[in-house]
């Protein structure tokens, strides 16, 4: 694979940064990387050449923070590191493009159709791919329901607010409690992520399906790859069906021999890092991908390459922080 101009170091910018330090170490060998935070003692701020300190995404003053954050340190490259950010990326991507950077995003038809939960549902069932059922979400109030269900926000991310719901009265209490709900048939069975990279012009470049052996908080703490022939096919086709650029990684659950699609998030896995240390060298085909290199499909990556993630601790003292 010709991988261009190895020896430009382009400047990267994750938006939303926060705890994705193994990330950060991975595109350092490429990139000089940046990120922004709300925190002064976001992890990240330890690994990447600088962290700026912003408002959070959805405040208007976090455009002109990004504006001036790209100017002044000539950045190339903006990519959503966190659910939040993508929205707020979206909403700036021409923003962005004026002021010279690229962001590293899909298409607006697309991230509609990502990031409403439901909308994913629909998706994923008009082409041909398994689902938990779905309840329309006007006949949750009424309807005759098979429980177990479980019921999570059309928007949310990380797994919060996502609950299994035994009964009515549970149904009644959750359809309250969680914003913006999303009601599906409750399922078990072994998950997996399959993460994507597409380059620019909307090839799949690989497609990486990792067995999440154990999760908290909707993100994998341990992890094997697998050359999974049926899940890379299925991946794949959704990513080029929905022409996205750069990462996205779908979600499923195997289920009495099949499997049962349930997200694509248009942006990097918390555990896209097992598919980078397996040999799916994302941060290469993404600097190759700006270099204007010639990129083809690569699935040389290792099959069977197991990760346990764990926490990291960091020290910094009080006058670092200007207090």
């Amino acid at each position: 694979m010709n991988t261009g101009k190895k020896n430009i170091r382009y400047r990267l910018l994750f938006l939303g940064g926060g705890t994705r330090v193994s990330h950060m170490e991975f595109f350092r060998r490429y990139f000089d990387v940046y990120s922004t935070d709300t925190l002064e003692l976001a992890p990240t701020s330890y690994v990447t050449r600088r962290t700026f300190i912003t408002s959070a995404f959805d405040c208007h003053r976090f455009r002109e923070q990004l504006i001036d954050i790209i100017k002044c340190n000539n950045i190339d490259v903006v990519i959503p590191a966190s659910h939040y950010s993508i929205k707020a990326l979206d909403e700036l991507r021409e923003d962005v493009k004026r002021c010279g950077a690229l962001p590293l995003l899909s298409n607006s038809e697309a991230l509609a159709i990502c990031c409403d939960k439901y909308k994913t549902a629909l998706f994923l069932e008009s082409n041909g791919m398994q689902i938990p059922k779905v309840y329309d979400p006007s006949e949750l109030h009424g309807a005759k329901m098979d429980f177990p269900l479980f019921i999570k926000p059309r928007d949310g991310a990380g797994a919060k607010n996502s609950f299994k719901v035994e009964n009515e009265k549970e149904l009644a209490f959750f359809l309250d409690y969680v914003p913006n709900p999303l009601v599906q048939k409750y399922v078990t069975g072994q998950e997996y992520t399959i993460d994507v990279f597409s380059d620019l012009s909307s090839n799949v470049v690989c497609a990486v399906p990792r067995k999440r052996l154990e999760v908290r908080d909707g993100e994998m703490t341990k992890g094997v790859t697998e050359k999974n022939r049926t899940l890379i096919t299925y991946a794949s086709e959704v990513a080029r069906k929905l022409g996205t650029i750069g990462p996205i990684c779908v979600q499923c659950f195997e289920v009495d021999g099949g499997y049962n699609f349930t997200e694509i998030n248009p942006r990097f896995g918390g555990g896209i890092t097992l598919s980078i240390a397996a040999g799916a060298d994302v941060p290469l085909y993404l600097h190759a991908a700006i270099s204007g290199a010639p990129l083809r499909y690569d699935e040389s990556w290792i099959d069977g390459l197991y990760v346990s993630r764990a926490y990291k601790d960091f020290y910094r003292g009080r006058q670092s922080l200007g207090t």
